[in-house]
């Protein structure tokens, strides 16, 4: 049985991510700025009320765990740098924690240079989200940035955008 850590379980992804584990026989311990938001009830859940920038709740989540799904976002009134620095945090509590498997979502605009064949329509979307919400995509790729620069010791992924 697997033990995943969970950011991210209150929105929509994360929502369906967090229904399929549990139905899949996994231990999911969640992170929640709003603990009510989570509706499903389950012997193999733990919810574990924080913020993805608190170390201390961040770490309640990540230890003990096998792997970490981050599936967190910015929503309305969030700081600018959300990703990037929750991010920050849940990679440094998985270092202390010697877990060493992440799985991170995004959102949209994100360049992968060596695999991406844009298309004039990603074109346009990249435009916009630099133009409109230029914040917004600077923190993901921030939050990118996090997940590529690691040490040895830090957790692995296969980043692709």
């Amino acid at each position: 049985m697997t033990t995943i850590a969970l950011f991210g379980a209150t929105g929509k992804t994360g929502r369906r991510v967090l229904d399929r584990a549990l139905a899949a026989g996994h231990t999911v311990r969640a992170l929640a700025r709003n603990p009510v938001a989570i509706a499903v009830t389950s012997p193999l859940l733990t919810v574990v009320p924080g913020d993805v920038r608190d170390p201390d709740s961040v770490a309640a989540t990540v230890r003990g765990a096998d792997v970490v799904l981050s599936l967190f976002g910015p929503v309305k009134g969030s700081p600018p740098t959300l990703q990037t620095e929750g991010t920050r945090v849940i990679v440094d509590a998985m270092r202390e924690a010697g877990v060493r498997r992440i799985v991170a979502l995004s959102g949209g605009g994100l360049r992968a240079d060596a695999h991406d064949r844009p298309k004039t329509a990603d074109r346009v979307i990249r435009f916009l989200l630099k133009a409109l919400p230029g914040k917004v995509l600077a923190d993901a790729e921030g939050h990118l940035k996090v997940l590529r620069h690691r040490d040895s010791t830090g957790p692995s992924c296969a980043v692709r955008a």
